[in-house]
């Protein structure tokens, strides 16, 4: 499915619909172990621009940023949970508005109106989105999980002009299984960034006590013999 489409005459141009529930928080499992001490650092640092959650399948990424979301209450979120149907660069910042429109209702409403018309300029539209945002009071974060899958040099070009123009008041928290070709390091030597890795992921010795209590035996077998844990 092409990103547009022509209807009627030269001048109309009709977007295909959103999934609007990829703008909204997944809801947990139950049973899930919390992440204390991962949320606490997540919500203790104040200044940075950008977190980065960075580990292979499995290691809970986007449990942590769930539960960030929930425990945190300095702060407002905005998600999106990225596919690979979002490599398109105006895919993709139809979604990031959407999302932050939904955090802040009436945000950026001529980027948005920009963003419907035929081949939008980019630069453009994110400089509306940025200083839209300067007016908005409260600290702001924008989740963007399985960011992995986006390839698209121009989609990482826009991100990049995003980050590097937000304001103090915004950050990005990026999930992802791989190291996003974003030129991050300046952010780091600033000390404007966080990254949680696969090494920080790990249960600590007292989640991975609360992960042993939560499993589950079966039931006694017929014959009156506990069946094995399942581990």
């Amino acid at each position: 499915m092409s990103a547009a489409h022509r209807q009627g005459n030269a001048d109309r141009w009709e977007l295909p619909p959103l999934v609007v529930v990829k703008t909204r928080v997944p809801v947990q499992r139950e049973g899930l172990v919390r992440r204390t001490e991962l949320i606490t650092r997540l919500a203790d640092q104040d200044d940075r621009q950008v977190t980065l959650v960075q580990a292979p399948t499995g290691y809970g990424k986007s449990t942590v940023l769930m539960q960030w979301v929930k425990a945190d209450p300095l702060r407002r979120f905005g998600w999106l949970s990225l596919e690979q149907s979002d490599n398109d660069p105006v895919v993709l910042w139809r979604y990031v508005l959407l999302a932050l429109r939904a955090l802040v209702p009436g945000l950026a409403d001529r980027a948005w109106v920009l963003l419907h018309q035929r081949d939008p300029d980019l630069e453009v539209v994110i400089t509306h989105v940025l200083n839209s945002l300067l007016d908005v009071p409260g600290r702001l974060v924008l989740v963007l999980d399985d960011y992995h899958v986006i390839t698209n040099r121009q989609c990482h070009d826009s991100m990049q002009y995003f980050i590097d123009h937000l304001p103090s008041s915004m950050q990005v928290a990026l999930g992802t299984r791989t190291r996003p070709p974003l030129s991050l390091s300046k952010l780091k030597a600033e000390g404007l960034i966080l990254t949680i890795d696969s090494t920080k992921l790990q249960f600590s010795l007292e989640e991975t006590k609360s992960a042993l209590e939560g499993v589950q035996r079966p039931p006694p077998s017929r014959g009156g013999s506990p069946c094995p844990p399942n581990f």
